[in-house]
C-alpha cells in the first residue's frame, strides 16, 4: 500500500463504487447490514447521505464516513453512519480528519452531530470522546443481543439539545 493519501468526498458513481466495495467487506455483525449497504449506495448518490473516503495513491480505499441530516431531526443534527478504517493503516488519525471534516460542513448548518457505536468497539468509543463527543446513552439499539453508545457533539452551548433524540431512540429500541 502506498503512503500517500487522498481524502475526498464521494462525487460521482465511481467514488461511491469504491466505497460500497469497501462496506460490503467489512459487516461486522450489524442484522440486514447488506441491506443497509445497497440502501447507503441509494442515498449517496442521490445525494441525501455524503461520503468522505480516503484513498492511496495507487487506488486502495482505506476509510470512509457516511453522514446524513439526522431522519427525526434533519433541520438539528447530522447523524454519523459509517466510520471505517482499514485495519492495516488504523492509528494514523485518518479518523479523526474524516471526523472533523464532516464537524466543518456541520457547523453552521445543524446544532450538533449524534452518532452510535457498539459498547464493546472501544478504539471507535474512544475516538469519538478524544474528538469531544459525549455518551448521552446506551440502549440495544440494532437488537436485544448488544448494547450500543449514543454519542452527541453539540455546536451550541444547550445542553438539553439532545433531549429528544434520547426520546426518539429509546422509542425505537425497545
Amino acid at each position: 500500500m502506498s503512503f500517500n493519501f487522498n481524502f475526498r468526498f464521494a462525487e460521482d458513481e465511481k467514488d461511491i463504487g469504491k466505497i460500497i466495495k469497501f462496506l460490503e467487506a467489512r459487516p461486522f455483525n450489524y442484522p440486514n447490514y447488506l441491506n443497509w449497504v445497497c440502501r447507503v449506495k441509494e442515498e449517496l448518490l442521490v445525494g441525501y447521505k455524503q461520503g468522505i473516503f480516503a484513498v492511496s495513491d495507487d487506488g486502495v480505499l482505506v476509510g470512509d464516513l457516511i453522514f446524513q441530516p439526522h431522519k427525526d431531526f434533519p433541520g438539528n443534527f447530522l447523524e454519523l453512519k459509517n466510520l471505517r478504517i482499514h485495519e492495516k493503516i488504523q492509528g494514523r488519525y485518518f479518523g479523526v480528519f474524516m471526523l472533523k471534516q464532516a464537524e466543518v460542513e456541520a457547523r453552521g448548518n445543524y446544532q450538533g452531530i449524534v452518532c452510535d457505536v457498539r459498547s464493546d468497539n472501544l478504539s471507535v468509543a474512544g475516538l469519538l470522546k478524544f474528538m469531544g463527543y459525549q455518551e448521552l446513552f446506551r440502549a440495544p439499539i440494532y437488537g436485544k443481543n448488544a448494547e450500543d453508545i449514543v454519542f452527541g457533539k453539540s455546536f451550541k452551548i444547550n445542553r438539553g439539545i439532545f433531549v429528544p433524540v434520547k426520546k426518539k431512540i429509546l422509542e425505537r429500541s425497545f
